[in-house]
């Protein structure tokens, strides 16, 4: 009963088909209970007004002997023993005078156009009284004599009111069990229909919440139909589904290299700038300055052990070196030389790295963990070099009381990912975003170039590299490549 609790569409089927059945039903039983009672009064009247003919003859003869009245009330008891249903009679001449009745007229005498007419000039009329139904029959006799009677009968069937009644009752019976047959067969049909539509409505929110790998059992006929169409057309959504899917994925693919692109259009917009100026600064400033160089070095050796301008020179000669150090650098990143892609086994090649710096003083409060990994990887050899030391530097320069340095490499598929992470100061949020960004630096003595150089370089390799960090806790470096 669970659809017929819930489903709208499922009590409207079967409340109309109910409907139209029990009007229908009423209709003929009406109908049939109508033609019934038609059929039973016909019959009894005709069967009356024969009866009442042969009886006729025999009545108006003995009223015609003259007898006492006693003694025709006698004879006509006599006539009318074997018809009992005959309550009331009366002999009435052509003028319309009762001439002799017998027993009491419970139904008054009415105007000839109250009466209907029937074969052999033979009339009547149906007449109600106390929920008893009554014959008023009138039946013409011409003596020989040619004297014209009419002989009044009233009829009187006490069994048909009841005959109708009992047949009504089983009518009635019958309608209610054909009501409740009818019922149960409009159940079972409107449930044929419901249940599949069901099942296929079911199916297709599972295909519009994304399950394309639907399976639909056998249904009826025309719905079994619908069903595999529905399948079909599932399977259909679903090759289409990942055809889209493949192109989406090949459009963020296509995405990712034009952005790509677009960074590197950008770095080679700035290093076009920075090529011009570095490429007149070299000319300007990197000639004098090496001459500046040469004579304070001059002047330092010349200068006594204990002279109070030593340390002047000293200086000039240092901050001269800085001045250098951030020519190159510059002249490093506004003309990069093209890079020389090979095969590098990566394990090897950051181990030499590492103990070239475990011989260093600033390594020396440093604990390092080193967790490789068998792979090989494509770059070019010098700008990796370059890149793995510089972060490794900005990793201890973060850690100036010393710390745990952990460098790690990780295979992923198609890429191997290098991960240098210290346990340093970290870096501000607020900053994050422009650590790539040249001649932006945290450090008093710092280019600014640095992690710019070194983003560049990872980019050219066709590589990726991310900074993770949080204030106090370390900062971690992720350099991917791609794998041999």
């Amino acid at each position: 009963m669970k659809l017929f609790k819930n489903r709208g569409f499922f009590r409207k089927l079967l409340g109309y088909q109910c409907i139209i059945y029990f009007f229908l039903i009423a209709f003929i039983f009406s109908v049939i209970s109508f033609l019934e009672k038609k059929f039973w009064s016909e019959y009894l009247l005709n069967d009356a007004i024969k009866t009442l003919k042969m009886l006729n003859q025999d009545v108006v003869r003995t009223f015609g002997r003259g007898f006492g009245k006693e003694l025709i009330e006698e004879e006509v008891k006599k006539i009318l023993k074997s018809n009992f249903h005959i309550i009331f009679v009366s002999v009435v001449d052509s003028n319309g005078n009762v001439l002799f009745k017998y027993s009491e007229e419970i139904i008054p005498k009415a105007g000839l156009d109250r009466y209907s007419k029937k074969n052999d000039d033979v009339m009547f009329r149906v007449v109600k009284k106390n929920g008893n139904k009554y014959f008023d029959i009138l039946v013409p006799f011409v003596s020989p004599g040619q004297t014209k009677f009419i002989v009044r009968y009233i009829v009187f069937f006490p069994v048909l009111d009841k005959q109708i009644r009992n047949i009504n009752l089983v009518l009635l019976i019958s309608a209610i069990i054909s009501f409740i047959l009818i019922f149960a067969f409009s159940y079972v049909f409107a449930k044929k229909i419901i249940v599949p539509i069901e099942i296929l409505k079911e199916k297709a929110n599972a295909i519009k919440d994304g399950n394309f790998n639907i399976s639909i059992p056998k249904l009826e006929e025309e719905f079994d139909e619908l069903g595999k169409l529905i399948e079909m057309m599932a399977q259909e959504i679903r090759n289409k589904h990942e055809e889209l899917l493949l192109r989406n994925k090949n459009l963020e693919s296509a995405l990712e290299q034009v952005l790509f692109l677009q960074k590197q259009v950008l770095n080679y917009e700035k290093m076009a700038a920075l090529g011009k100026i570095s490429a007149g600064m070299s000319h300007e400033i990197d000639n004098p300055l090496g001459i500046i160089l040469g004579h304070a070095e001059l002047i330092l050796e010349e200068l006594p052990h204990d002279s109070p301008i030593k340390e002047d020179v000293e200086i000039i000669i240092k901050e001269g070196l800085r001045i250098k150090k951030i020519l190159r650098s510059l002249l490093d990143f506004a003309k990069p030389r093209e890079s020389k892609l090979k095969k590098i086994e990566l394990s090897k090649f950051l181990k030499e790295i590492l103990d070239n710096f475990s011989f260093q003083k600033i390594f020396k409060k440093i604990t390092l963990e080193y967790l490789p990994v068998e792979v090989d990887v494509i770059a070019d050899e010098e700008k990796l070099h370059q890149v793995v030391v510089n972060v490794i530097l900005n990793a201890i320069h973060a850690m100036p009381e010393g710390g745990k340095l952990e460098v790690k490499v990780i295979k992923e598929e198609n890429h191997a990912i290098i991960s240098i992470t210290d346990h340093g100061v970290g870096i501000p949020e607020e900053i994050m975003p422009k650590v790539f960004d040249p001649f932006f630096s945290t450090k008093k003595d710092g280019t600014g170039l640095g992690l710019a150089i070194s983003k560049m370089f990872i980019e050219e390799m066709g590589g990726e590299i991310k900074i993770q960090s949080k204030v106090n806790e370390g900062t971690t470096v992720i350099i991917k490549l791609s794998v041999a």
